[in-house]
C-alpha cells in the first residue's frame, strides 16, 4: 500500500461516521450499543448475513447453506437456530456498500459471512466496523482488507503475501526465475502482483515486465502484450494475477502464442469455470489454491461428503470456504458464550488450530490466519491434479 493509502482511508472512514450518523432514518449516539443490545434481547435466533455474488458463484451459497444445515440440525448455535440471510452483490463495490447498509439497519444482525472480491470487502468493512457488525470475508484476500486492524475485521483464508511468496517458491524451485506479470486492474489483481514482484525479488528472481489490463479490454490489447514480450524478452513463466471470466480469455491468448509456456495463476483461477471456459487451453496452468479435492484429511472428507450428498456435484474453493466460515463463525460464538459482535471477535482472536476443511490455522491478533496449507494445482487433461505439496 503506499503512504497516503492508509490516512486517505481513515478519513473516509471518519466521513462514511459523520454522513451517517447525521442522515440515518434510525439517529443514534451509538450504533454498536442499540446492535448490542438488540442481540441480547433476541430470544428465538442468532441472526448473520451472508454476501456475495451469488449468482455468478451459486456454489459458494450451498456451502454456507450446507453449514447452517448441519448447525440447525446439532441445536443451532447457543440454544437458538442460525439464521442467515443472503444477499447477492454482484461482486460489485457500489452494490456491496447499499447492501453494507441494508445488512447493518438490521440490528439483530450479528455478523456478515462475505464477501468474496477483495474490492468489495474492502469497500464494505468501514461500514460494517462502525455500524458493529462482525465480518468475515472467505475470499477476499487483499492485504489491505486487515492493514489498519479495524477491531471487527477477519477473513479465514490467507493474505496475497501468502500466495505470492508459494507460487514464487514453486516457479524458482523448477527453475522459472525469469518472470513476467500479467495483472488484472483490480483490488486483487494489484495485491496479488505486488505480493508477486517482492516475494520474487527476496528469491533472487528477476521480475522483467509487469503490465496491467482491464477487463473490458479487446482480445488484440493482450496479444500485443505478449506479441511485446516474445520479442523484447527472454522469460521462462508468466504469472497471470487475474478473475474470472477475463482471466479466462486472457490465459486461452496466451496459449495460443505460447503454447509450451507455464502460466501461474492465484486462487481466483482455481474455479472449475476455469476449464469450462478455457477448454483445451486451461491445460499447463498452475494455480495456488486452499482446495485440495484430493485431500484425505477427515475434516474435509466430511464437508466433501455431506456436500456431494447434499448438491449431487464435487464442491470448489468457494464452498468450501463459506462452509468453513460459517463453522468457525459458530464455533467462536459458542465459545465466547454471546453472539455480540465484540465477544465474538474477542473469540476469533483467540482460535487456535481450528479444525477446518483445508486444514488446521489458527487466527492473528489482526484478524488474518496463519498455519493454513496451500497447494499447487495444475490443469491437466481437462482437470485439476495436485502437484505440490
Amino acid at each position: 500500500m503506499r503512504g497516503g493509502d492508509n490516512m486517505k482511508r481513515q478519513l473516509m472512514f471518519l466521513m462514511v461516521a459523520v454522513v451517517f450518523t447525521l442522515c440515518s432514518c434510525n439517529k443514534t449516539d451509538d450504533p454498536v450499543a442499540e446492535r448490542r443490545n438488540a442481540i441480547r434481547k433476541e430470544r428465538d435466533a442468532v441472526y448473520v448475513a451472508a454476501c456475495g455474488p451469488m449468482s455468478i458463484k451459486p456454489a459458494y451459497r450451498e456451502g454456507i447453506e450446507l453449514a447452517q444445515n448441519v448447525i440447525n440440525q446439532q441445536g443451532g448455535v447457543l440454544g437458538k437456530r442460525l439464521e442467515i440471510t443472503y444477499y447477492d452483490d454482484g461482486a460489485s463495490p457500489s452494490k456491496g456498500q447499499s447492501i453494507a447498509y441494508s445488512v447493518s439497519n438490521d440490528k439483530r444482525v450479528s455478523a456478515v459471512v462475505g464477501h468474496l472480491e477483495s474490492g468489495v470487502s474492502i469497500a464494505t468493512s468501514l461500514i460494517y466496523q462502525y455500524y458493529g457488525v462482525l465480518m468475515l470475508s472467505p475470499v477476499s484476500t487483499s492485504e489491505r482488507l486487515t492493514k489498519d486492524g479495524l477491531s471487527l475485521i477477519f477473513r479465514n483464508i490467507p493474505s496475497d503475501a501468502f500466495f505470492g511468496r508459494m507460487m514464487t517458491d514453486y516457479c524458482r524451485s523448477h527453475g522459472w526465475n525469469r518472470i513476467v506479470v500479467l495483472e488484472e486492474e483490480s483490488q486483487y489483481g494489484k495485491s496479488l502482483a505486488n505480493s508477486v514482484e517482492q516475494s520474487g525479488n527476496k528469491n533472487g528472481m528477476t521480475v522483467l515486465d509487469r503490465i496491467s489490463y482491464a477487463k473490458d479490454d479487446k482480445d488484440e490489447e493482450i496479444r500485443q502484450i505478449i506479441a511485446t514480450w516474445k520479442k523484447e524478452f527472454s522469460f521462462d513463466c508468466i504469472i497471470l494475477a487475474g478473475t474470472l471470466p477475463k482471466a479466462s480469455s486472457v490465459l486461452s491468448l496466451i496459449h495460443q502464442e505460447l503454447p509450451n509456456m507455464p502460466v501461474f495463476g492465484g486462487d481466483a483461477l482455481d474455479m472449475p469455470d476455469l476449464i469450462e471456459q478455457g477448454g483445451a487451453l486451461a491445460n499447463q496452468t498452475y494455480v495456488v489454491s486452499v482446495y485440495d479435492g484430493e485431500s484425505d484429511y477427515p475434516a474435509f472428507r466430511r464437508f466433501h461428503d455431506s456436500y456431494v450428498s447434499a448438491y449431487g456435484k464435487e464442491p470448489d474453493k468457494n464452498s468450501l470456504q463459506g462452509y468453513d466460515a460459517v463453522m468457525l463463525l459458530a464455533g467462536a460464538m459458542q465459545k465466547a458464550g454471546s453472539a455480540e459482535p465484540e465477544k465474538v471477535a474477542a473469540a476469533l482472536r483467540a482460535v487456535q488450530d481450528w479444525d477446518g476443511p483445508a486444514g488446521p490455522y489458527s487466527m492473528t491478533e489482526r484478524g488474518d490466519i496463519t498455519g493454513k496449507d496451500l497447494v499447487v494445482r495444475m490443469v491437466k487433461d481437462g482437470k485439476f491434479v495436485k502437484i505440490s505439496p
